[in-house]
């Protein structure tokens, strides 16, 4: 998939020739399976999801959830991502798509290009993801590269195919907005934030895996999404105040996160 500003999103710590973990040359891979390696390099719960690569069948949705929940047990990867989800990009694009959410509610592109500094032309979404980046920085280099696959991911979702993101114009954006993804902004944000952050830390996944693990994260997503309900929204929290919360909740977010999703 094409990214923005030609950043493409890293494979974190088993993607790159530094790694050691998997896949690097001279480093015993050749006489060991990818279940072995991963499973060494990660544990049991990552062994049980890609164990269907030497057994057949297909990726089990069960696996998935608990290689997730794994993931974000081990190596501070949790911790790690609270520091995306609290930094000020992340921050700053969340409440830019709200800031969208509504102006898109209304079907006036004027107010959108108005504040976004963009066009109507073709391309127009792909311009204004572009230029959600470029207003919000200071969270360093990982949690921009976060951020923009995120916003890519959201921003595709609402306008419902990459063609309309990359090419659409102005009214084509509009007559093609999904009015369901906005109704449940927050929870498309934090499962594509998810996705992309565990996709930085996960080995590298076969195209049979890839959805099973999206659907995975956005399922720990909606969770993370009901439980904040439940417990501030007698508050008056509302799902805009989300990433503020989880800042200044970020022991309970943590829990959430590695609990297993009804």
């Amino acid at each position: 998939m094409k990214m923005l500003g030609g950043t493409e999103m890293g494979t974190g710590s088993f993607g790159g020739a530094g790694s050691g973990a998997l896949g690097r040359s001279g480093s015993g891979a050749g006489t060991r399976s990818i279940v072995d390696r991963i499973k060494a390099a990660f544990g049991g719960g990552a062994a049980e999801f890609f164990s269907w690569r030497s057994s057949g069948g297909g990726p089990d949705a069960a696996k998935a959830d608990q290689l997730v929940r794994d993931t974000l047990k081990g190596r501070n990867v949790g911790g790690f991502l609270l520091k995306v989800l609290t930094s000020a990009t992340v921050n700053g694009c969340f409440d830019d798509l709200f800031k969208l959410s509504a102006m898109l509610r209304d079907g006036q592109w004027e107010p959108i290009a108005a504040e976004f500094g963009i066009g109507n032309g073709p391309g127009c979404f792909a311009d204004l993801a572009s230029r959600m980046l470029e207003r919000n920085q200071g969270g360093g280099e990982t949690a921009r590269e976060v951020a923009n696959s995120t916003i890519l991911d959201v921003l595709i979702a609402v306008c419902g195919s990459d063609d309309l993101f990359l090419d659409g114009t102005a009214v084509q954006i509009l007559a093609s907005v999904h009015v369901e993804v906005l109704d449940s902004l927050s929870g498309h944000f934090l499962g594509a934030l998810l996705w992309r952050d565990l996709q930085r830390e996960l080995p590298p996944l076969q195209a049979a895996e890839i959805p099973v693990v999206k659907d995975a994260a956005q399922r720990l997503a909606d969770h993370l999404i009901e439980r904040f309900d439940r417990r501030f929204h007698a508050d008056g929290v509302s799902h805009r105040d989300l990433l503020r919360t989880v800042a200044d909740n970020q022991q309970w977010t943590l829990d959430k996160l590695r609990e297993k999703a009804a």
